[in-house]
């Protein structure tokens, strides 16, 4: 247990290293969206790989109580939740892709591109939150599918009752974009 305690504590910093170092040095042979996913990941890959390892070493205990099934349970629930958060921090992470979307060919000024690349990234992160929190409700047990239903329907009327301020709001995005 000690050795994969202590494996928890020095992996992941190795493995952040050795990435960084990597991703260096092919950074101008790949596309750029493809560096910022897997710059993004570094850390939260090396939490999860932290997680498992200490997850591994609490199983290893030699107490009672480890191998009881309550606790095989709720470190399980634990470790699940913290992998979701942690795949979820990578996402809110990669969150300068979107920027990508403003490619050089719509000619916007530099004001008008920070604008628009901001508005991406706050949808991109509302989209993060929404679907991290829902994968979490799922592994707590709570039943997701009533509430993605119930969600749709909400959004349903509410799409259908701000029709116009939808339609006004995506006529503004266009008429920024394409100047």
């Amino acid at each position: 247990a000690l050795v994969f305690a202590a494996l928890a504590a020095v992996l992941p910093e190795l493995y952040k290293f050795l990435a960084r170092k990597f991703l260096g040095r092919i950074k101008k042979h790949i596309a750029s969206w493809l560096h910022i996913l897997l710059e993004s990941y570094i850390v939260p890959i090396a939490m999860i790989l932290r997680v498992l390892l200490a997850c591994f070493a609490v199983t290893l205990l030699p107490f009672s109580f480890v191998h009881g099934e309550v606790f095989s349970r709720l470190l399980g629930t634990a470790s699940g939740l913290l992998i979701t958060v942690f795949i979820g921090l990578g996402s809110w992470q990669a969150a300068p892709v979107t920027r990508l979307l403003l490619s050089a060919e719509n000619h916007l000024d530099m004001t008008t591109n920070q604008t628009m690349g901001r508005f991406f990234e706050n949808i991109f992160h509302a989209l993060v939150v929404l679907f991290t929190g829902i994968a979490m409700l799922d592994q707590l047990g709570v039943p997701v599918s009533g509430l993605l239903t119930g969600a749709g329907v909400a959004g349903l009327a509410v799409s259908l009752a701000a029709q116009s301020t939808l339609s006004n709001l995506i006529a503004g995005v266009t008429l920024v974009l394409e100047h």
